[in-house]
């Protein structure tokens, strides 16, 4: 690095020392009045000698290059540390809030399942309801049916005359002459009563009552 910084440095001042010779040597003949009063001026003064400087007419200016190359390097490279620590941060930054909207997505998927899962048991419990409604819809059709088939049989057995009525009615269960009671109209009942056995009439009004 440093040698090639003293190439650019050499390539830069080579043509410049020529120059300085040159000027100096032609400069008597270009200014001879200014020439003249700085060597006047001058001419009681010793001369100092930069031994350094005759050695290695380029090692001072060299040195002040390769220092400021240093510093420049330097605060490049402060410079790229603390853009590095920025985008450190940026970086930490960006994925916390990645994280926080994964986070956040995994719950809204949790949500959005459990709602699902409401629904679908609503669906069924719904589906559950309507079977069950139906069914009792179609079984009071069909108790409509048999109480009014039941209806028309209590009509039939108690429109027979007395004679005809009783050896029937007394071949009946308990709970079939209830029923044959509760289903008839009050003149029919009182036939049933009269048509029975005494004793099976009141046991019967007493199931009834």
């Amino acid at each position: 690095m440093v040698k090639k910084i003293l190439k650019i440095a050499a390539f830069i001042l080579g043509p410049i020392i020529p120059l300085m010779v040159v000027i100096y040597f032609l400069f008597p003949y270009i200014n001879e009045q200014q020439y003249e009063e700085i060597a006047e001026k001058y001419k009681d003064t010793p001369a100092i000698i930069d031994s350094s400087a005759s050695d290695n007419p380029v090692s001072a200016n060299s040195t002040n290059d390769i220092n400021d190359d240093i510093d420049s390097i330097g605060k490049d490279s402060q410079m790229l540390n603390e853009r590095s620590k920025a985008d450190t941060t940026t970086i930490a930054l960006l994925k916390g809030k990645i994280d926080s909207l994964t986070i956040e997505n995994d719950s809204l998927k949790t949500l959005l399942t459990t709602k699902d899962d409401s629904l679908q048991l609503l669906r069924q419990e719904l589906a559950l309801q309507d079977s069950i409604a139906e069914a009792q819809s179609e079984k009071s059709e069909e108790d409509a049916i048999s109480g009014k088939e039941f209806a028309e049989n209590v009509k039939s057995l108690l429109s027979l005359d007395d004679e005809n009525l009783a050896p029937i009615i007394n071949e009946l269960s308990d709970n079939e002459l209830v029923r044959l009671y509760q289903g008839g109209s009050s003149r029919q009942r009182k036939k049933l009563l009269r048509t029975l056995q005494s004793k099976r009439a009141a046991k019967l009004m007493t199931e009834v009552m």
